[in-house]
Order: C-alpha cells, then structure tokens, then sequence
C-alpha cells in the first residue's frame, strides 16, 4: 500500500492482481485515506463488503467476473472529455449541426438517428414525429416526412439509399417507403411493425411485428411469407440484419424482466439473463451486424448490459460511465464501438474490444436522446432534447478514436507496433492502429508475413462454383464441395445466406443448411493476439486500396479462427459497397 497527494486530496493506493478470463489484470484501486473498508459498505451487485474508489462501489467478486472493470477504469482514471460547444474549449471534432438552440429549441428533439449506407444522408426523427432527411454533403434539410400517427420506432435506408422505409407499431398503423431525396411516398404496406429494413441485396423489405415477421418483395410490395416467431407475451423490440433472431423481453413482475432471443428458423430461445437472473425494463436491445454480440439499456440504469452469443447464458459486461440514465444506444457498422447517450447529456464511446470507454462527449446542453454511427468514413451523429437543445451534431469520430498525430513507423520500429496492437488498452491499440496506417507502404509486406498466410486465396467465383458442386450428380463432388465450404466457412458465409434464401434445390438446400448448423469450431488462441488480429482487419479497412483488400481476401479464406476470417470477409464487403 502506498499513498501519494493530487489536487482531489490524498488517497491511498491499493494494486490489485486478479484473474480475468485468462488474463492476469492489474488493477488500481483508489479510495482517500479517510474512508475506510466498512462491513455496512456492500457491492450494488452482490451485496459482498467492498472497497470504496473514488466514485463506484465495487467489490473483488464484481472485478473478477469482467462485470465492473471498465467502471473502475471510467470512474477511478477519469475519461477524456470534449466540451466542444458547452466549454468553447475544442471545435475541430464538430463538423456540422442542424436544430434548434437556446429558446427556440422548445424541447422538440431527436429521438431516432440513421444513415444512409452511402453516408451522404442521415435521417433524424424528432419529437413530433416528424422526419427529416439532411443531405451531409450539402449541409441542408432536403425533405420532412409526417405519415404516421404512432410512434415511429423503424427507420432505414435501401442498400442503394435512395429510398427509406419508416414503420410504426399500433392498431391502423401502416409501414411507409418514401424516395430519399423528396419525401414522395412510394410504396404503403398494409401492416405494422415495430422495425423493418431492407435485405442486403435490396429486393425485399422485412418487417417485425408483434407475433410475427412478414417478407414483402421491393419494389412491386406484394406479400412473399411470413413467419409467426413467437405465441407467448414476449413483446419484440430488435431483429438481426439478416432477420434470423428476434431480440424481445416478457414482464417477470412489476420491476423485473425476462430479455431474450429467438432463433425463428429453429424456435430457440435464449435466455439473457442479468448477474442476477432476470434484468429491468429494457428500453432498447440491439443485436450487433456480426451476430455476436447484444446491447441492452435500461430504465432509470446507468449501465450498457452486454451479452456475448458465443456464451449468452449470463450478461458478461455492464459498460458504466453515466452519471444518469441511458437514453440511446447504437452499434457502429463493423461492430467494433457502441455509442451511449445519457440525461446526463453527454455521450461515451466504448471500444469493444476491452470494453473500455474511449471519449466522453460534451456538446449538448441537454439530455442526449440518440446516437448512430455512420457505415462510411468516421463520423458520429448525436441528438438531444431539451428546452435549450433540439439538436444534431455530427462528429469527426476520427478524433475521439485517434486524438494525438500518427508517428511514423518504419520496419525498425514496426515490432513496438506490433505489440501495441494487441494491448489490452482500447488507447494503446487504437494509436498503434493510427501509426500504422499513417506508413502503410512500410507495414504492409510486414503485416502479411507476420500473419503467415499463404498466397493463394478463394475468390467469390470459386466460392460460387462450390455452391453450384453441392448437387453434382456425383456424391464425391457433392462431399468435396462441402468440405471446401466448411473449410472457407467465414468467406462463404454471406453467399450461403443468400443462395438458402434464393435456391429451390433441395440437395442444395440440405447441404447449406448442414454446413451453417455445424457447429463453429473456434482454435485456441492468446486473447492479446485475438485482438491484433480484429485490429489488423480495422487497419486495413481504414487503409482501402488493392494491397489491403488482398490481404484482408487471405485473412477471409485462410484464417483458421472463425471470428477473424468473419471480421475480414465483413470488412471486404463494407468496402465493396462503398467502393
């Protein structure tokens, strides 16, 4: 134990060595010398004696589980903070903002933010209910939408972003297509939803609804099927990209609640349970692009829960930073961040990688009611509402991620890098990723030879003529073909997807659906390199020209673990889309 003097008074110092999954995590505990370790202080999560931080109750327990780690960083370390239009202190992350301020703001605010996935246009449902899609290359409103009577809960974009579809639950409600660029309604579907979006190949519309998901075909809107997910109470509130799991809750008693999926191919579900059973009310649940991963905010909680679907028998992370409730939560489109946005109106950035909370934001005057990340570039958006805010601002999420300037790295210097990109700090990582990418030219022989992959790679076109294999009239071929899609399963994923979706072969229906349900098979490996890896692919994304998609091909195809091979093959096609 060592104590030292700071301007918030002196504190004792007290490091703490725990294991954490399999890691060994040193952890710095600090609590002022004048308080001490009492019976009556309790951990808010287990009720077990604790220590007492600057600004958290927490206990060993808590540590150990992963549950509070992040909060003793956030509370104990302090967050990097932008006052960048309350304090006046910091302009440059602001790129643009539109609404209203001061007292015309007349607590008209935004509760819904989306992007376009082209990036030009953010959609920003207000108060009212009102929709307003802003062109963000011309910094002008180009249209407002008001079509629906209740509450709009979805709002999204056509692949192609030229049109966006706006659904609403309750008894008479409709779910409405509108052309992008002049609000004129093109299509009225005679149902409503909770969410709806477009599917990735833009020819159908998938909407939610309270008992089951319906498939209308884009453009001509005739029904295609429907599929009743659930009988009970559940009540719905997120489904996957790919309209395979249904995020909803059902009411335990008066306070607590029963969060869960359903698989509605299968009909499993999944129970998402609390540290301690059953969670409170969730206000929003999420299910992350990549399937991994599910959000969840509360009502009157502080906290992000977050489940991990690889092992989602309990919650394994509480993300807690706010002073006040959570209004908002959004998942950035390669699943790597989650924005929070609190009453307490700011917002936090989380790296999801350590869980760590990279940037607190200060911008709004008042409680910050939505958050979204946009699928091109780095930008943020961010909506509040309030007697003296009703507005958007958009950020250069750039300088949140990368606050100090790229130092060069040279292939001396390349092995410091190397290490830093699997360091357990969301800071250290994310600097080596902004160095590494300011000297590309150096790294990337360097970064393809550590990784150790072979030249070859499998283009989608083998991929396809292994897809056609799967009813060749010979069974060898049939077989073979199987095991090469297995083999390249993180690659062929998406293309499996859509050719169960499209094909009415039966044999090539039997073998996708063989392949897709076997299970996933994850080698071991050191979580330090686990992260380099996700890393690597993030670098390489921001980089964007041949020598990176070719790379990013290899760590696609050949890569033994799973969960890189899948983050790659994502990468390669957010960057052909955007191409």
């Amino acid at each position: 134990m060592m104590s030292f003097s700071s301007d918030l008074g002196r504190f004792l110092i007290h490091r703490q060595t725990i294991h954490w999954g399999n890691e060994v995590v040193s952890v710095l505990l600090r609590f002022p010398q004048s308080k001490r370790v009492s019976l009556s202080d309790s951990c808010e999560f287990c009720r077990k004696p604790v220590y007492v931080t600057l600004a958290v109750v927490i206990c060993l327990a808590s540590l150990k589980s992963g549950l509070l780690i992040n909060n003793v960083v956030a509370q104990a370390s302090g967050l990097p903070r932008t006052n960048s239009i309350a304090g006046k202190t910091n302009v440059e992350p602001v790129v643009w903002r539109f609404g209203k301020t001061g007292a015309d703001s007349k607590s008209n605010g935004f509760y819904l933010l989306q992007f376009s996935p082209n990036g030009r246009f953010l959609a920003a449902r207000n108060r009212d209910n009102v929709v307003q899609i802003q062109d963000l290359n011309l910094r002008q409103e180009l249209c407002q939408i008001d079509g629906h009577e209740s509450r709009i809960l979805g709002l999204e974009f056509s692949p192609d972003s030229k049109f966006f579809v706006t659904a609403a639950p309750g008894v008479g409600e409709k779910t409405k297509v509108w052309e992008t660029e002049t609000g004129t309604l093109v299509l009225t579907l005679p149902t409503d939803a909770r969410t709806a979006h477009f599917n990735d190949s833009g020819d159908e519309l998938v909407l939610l609804g309270d008992k089951q998901i319906k498939y209308f075909e884009w453009p001509g809107g005739k029904e295609l099927s429907s599929k009743t997910w659930v009988t009970g109470s559940e009540q719905p509130v997120a489904l996957s990209r790919d309209g395979q799991l249904v995020a909803s809750y059902r009411s335990i008693n008066n306070s607590l609640y029963q969060c869960q999926l359903t698989d509605i191919k299968t009909g499993t579900q999944i129970l998402l349970d609390g540290p301690d059973g059953p969670a409170f009310y969730p206000k929003t649940m999420l299910i992350s692009p990549n399937k991994q991963l599910v959000a969840a905010n509360f009502i009157r909680q502080n906290y992000v829960g977050l489940w991990d679907l690889r092992d989602p028998s309990e919650m394994k992370y509480q993300l807690a930073g706010h002073d006040k409730d959570i209004q908002s939560i959004a998942f950035s489109a390669d699943h790597r961040f989650l924005v929070s946005t609190s009453w307490d109106k700011t917002s936090i950035i989380w790296d999801l990688l350590t869980r760590e909370a990279i940037h607190r934001i200060e911008g709004h005057s008042e409680s910050v009611t939505a958050g979204a990340f946009s699928p091109v570039g780095l930008s943020l958006a961010t909506g509040a509402s309030g007697r003296t805010d009703s507005s958007v601002i958009l950020w250069d999420l750039s300088k949140f991620l990368f606050p100090s300037a790229p130092e060069t790295v040279t292939a001396e210097s390349f092995e410091e890098s190397w290490r830093q990109l699997g360091s357990a700090l969301a800071e250290q990582g994310l600097n080596a990723v902004n160095d590494l990418r300011y000297s590309s030219e150096v790294i990337k022989p360097l970064l393809k030879d550590r990784i150790g992959l072979l030249e070859h790679t499998v283009s989608h076109q083998v991929l396809q003529t292994w897809v056609d294999a799967l009813d060749d009239p010979s069974f060898t071929v049939r077989e073979q073909a199987t095991e090469n899609l297995l083999r390249a399963r993180g690659l062929a994923d998406a293309l499996l997807h859509q050719t169960l979706r499209e094909t009415d072969r039966s044999e090539v229906r039997y073998r996708i659906t063989r392949i897709l349900k076997t299970p996933i098979t994850r080698p071991e490996i050191n979580l330090a390199e686990l992260r380099r890896l996700h890393r690597v692919v993030f670098l390489l994304e921001l980089i964007n020209d041949q020598a990176a998609r070719d790379l990013l091909r290899l760590i696609a195809s050949q890569h033994p673990h799973v969960d890189i091979s899948q983050d790659a093959a994502a990468a390669l096609n957010r960057m052909e889309r955007n191409q």
